[in-house]
């Protein structure tokens, strides 16, 4: 089973997260969310 690459996408725009969900899930990426830095971190 091949792995997927994963993303931590931290954006204060909730319309970005869905725009480069959608992209980045077609080539495979796995995308985690946060809307700041401090959510990113944890």
């Amino acid at each position: 089973m091949k792995s997927m690459s994963k993303v931590l996408l931290v954006d204060d725009e909730p319309d970005i997260h869905e725009i480069l969900d959608v992209h980045l899930k077609r080539k495979g990426i796995d995308v985690e969310h946060a809307l700041t830095g401090e959510e990113g971190v944890e």
